[in-house]
């Protein structure tokens, strides 16, 4: 026991420093870039280098395929029983990821449109969608789904890397349902977020190794 709760501590340290340090700055980063890069136009795009790391603003589009509600881009839950605990003796009814749909998908940038590609952008400040009001789950046929993401007629930041050609693309970081100002304020809290997690994790791994050596015997 005292050697897991040993382990168990030093992991925590490391994980709070981590998040303090490294995750947090990366936060600050891009709050920082967005602030100063200025959103591309659809004629921006035309005459910037191809690769360039850039900002765009748009409407998805109405043209896109969706299957659900208009839903585009999106994380799919199911609300189902599952067990946990040891020998796994506890059954838990909660929301379970069945599956990520991240096509390609067209976004109006001013009086062009612009595809948006890459296959493994994050969505960031997503809309959530159940398929029915009642959590249910009926035994071999499933339960409640939960569409959580982006969908035809959301404005969105999109940020990722230009690829010229016909049509304008762009390999997407991360697609953010908001303005730009939703964006930074997003990642600035993401920073803020980072430091007290890390802070937290940090003083309770600090704890568990002062538990290992003075003690537990």
């Amino acid at each position: 026991m005292k050697t897991a709760f040993m382990g168990i501590g030093i992991v925590l340290i490391i994980a709070g420093i981590i998040s303090i340090i490294f995750i947090s700055a990366s936060m600050k980063q891009e709050a920082q870039w967005a602030k100063k890069t200025k959103p591309s136009t659809y004629n921006d795009l035309i005459n910037k280098a191809d690769g360039e790391r850039v900002i765009v603003i748009g409407i998805v589009s109405q043209s896109n395929f969706s299957d659900f509600r208009d839903m585009v881009a999106y994380d799919l839950y199911e609300y189902g029983s599952i067990r946990k605990g040891v020998k796994r003796s506890k059954q838990i009814d909660e929301w379970n990821l069945k599956g990520k749909k991240r096509p390609d998908f067209f976004v109006e940038v001013g009086r062009g449109t612009v595809e948006i590609t890459g296959g493994k952008y994050f969505i960031e400040n997503p809309i959530s969608i159940q398929d029915r009001k009642e959590l249910v789950y009926i035994p071999f046929k499933g339960g409640t789904k939960k569409y959580v993401g982006i969908r035809k007629g959301d404005q969105v930041v999109v940020v990722g890397h230009l690829i010229k050609g016909t049509p304008i693309q762009i390999k997407a970081e991360r697609v953010f349902r908001g303005n730009l100002n939703e964006y930074i304020r997003h990642k600035e809290r993401g920073k803020t977020g980072a430091v007290i997690l890390g802070s937290i994790l940090f003083v309770v791994g600090i704890v568990m190794v002062i538990v290992a050596l003075f003690i537990i015997k």
